[in-house]
């Protein structure tokens, strides 16, 4: 059955009452509970994409509370030996320089409240709002550490180009 062939609910209700099998008093009641149904319906859909990203998003909280401690420390071991004459970027060593439970501790928490929120914020848009701001947060986390962590290989590959082109 296509959406086009389900018949409207207040359209069947008044079907019901003007052949009399519907008295009108009841009829009211039917249409409230009705749209009731519908606003919970929409309510719900809110709720099942709030979930999803809350779900995602803690994931990948939980993913980069075990990797970036692990690649922060090897990256800064790498960066150690080259031992370049200007020394790292700031934003490099910005990021080397906080230990790396820290950052564990931090996405672990943040995964952590926001499996929270779900249960403590019962307005569902709003933690749908929280949720895509905790993403995009994320991902901006994400893009400065491989920003960070890659500026110094690019200014050696520069350095290199430079010294074998003139």
């Amino acid at each position: 059955m296509t959406p086009d062939e389900v018949p409207d609910g207040h359209g069947r209700i008044e079907e019901l009452v003007a052949a009399g099998r519907l008295a009108p008093p009841d009829a009211e009641v039917v249409h409230a509970a009705l749209d009731a149904a519908g606003r919970r319906g929409a309510s719900a859909g809110y709720r099942l994409l709030s979930l999803w990203l809350m779900v995602a998003v803690a994931s990948g909280c939980a993913f980069l509370a075990l990797a970036v401690p692990y690649s922060l420390r090897r990256f800064m071991a790498m960066f150690t030996e080259m031992e370049t004459k200007e020394g790292l970027p700031c934003l490099t060593s910005l990021l080397g320089s906080v230990p790396g439970f820290v950052y564990s501790l931090v996405f672990l928490l943040a995964a952590g409240g926001l499996f929270a929120k779900e249960y403590l914020i019962s307005e569902k848009r709003v933690t749908l709002v929280i949720n895509a701001i905790a993403g995009l947060g994320l991902l901006l986390f994400v893009m400065a550490y491989v920003a960070a962590l890659f500026l110094p290989l690019f200014a050696m590959m520069q350095m290199l180009s430079e010294a074998a082109g003139g």
